[in-house]
């Protein structure tokens, strides 16, 4: 992928598990993105005052307040960030997970096992897509796109996915 591919993407990653925020945060700067990271909902809403992310990469499993959880207070509280891009990241068996991360108000779901470049092409997808029609539309790392989406790769340019 690029090492360009990202440039100018604003990404709050939040999740509570330290090695996983710096291996994100890694792969994404080495694709040009800018990155924050908060260690759970509530930090997360602290840079959400002051900045708004063109994606918010948000685990699903994470104590005191899940990210589902966070996503739907997110979408609920009028603000800028209310209607930012999301991407649901989970360990957890994704056929339960998606749907109620998709539910909740998220994007996409990304298996934490999936390639870290379909996340980099996903993050990129998303944020070129913004002039876009964009809702919910099932979109999982282990299944094939949906209809439409090669619009969105469109608007992305020549993304890599693999």
């Amino acid at each position: 992928m690029d090492k360009r591919a990202l440039q100018g993407v604003l990404v709050l990653i939040v999740d509570d598990d330290a090695d996983m925020r710096e291996l994100l945060r890694a792969v994404l700067e080495r694709r040009g993105a800018a990155v924050v990271e908060a260690t759970s909902g509530a930090e997360a809403r602290v840079w959400l005052r002051d900045w708004s992310p063109s994606i918010v990469l948000c685990d699903v499993a994470m104590p005191n307040e899940d990210g589902l959880a966070f996503i739907r207070r997110l979408r609920a509280e009028p603000g800028p960030n209310q209607d930012c891009k999301a991407i649901a990241l989970s360990a957890a068996e994704e056929s339960v997970l998606q749907p109620k991360a998709l539910e909740a108000g998220f994007h996409a779901f990304v298996s934490k096992g999936a390639s870290l470049d379909v996340l980099s092409g996903l993050v990129r997808i998303i944020e070129r897509a913004r002039d876009l029609p964009w809702q919910a539309s099932g979109f999982s790392s282990s299944r094939p796109p949906p209809a439409g989406l090669s619009r969105l790769e469109a608007a992305a340019g020549s993304a890599e996915m693999s």
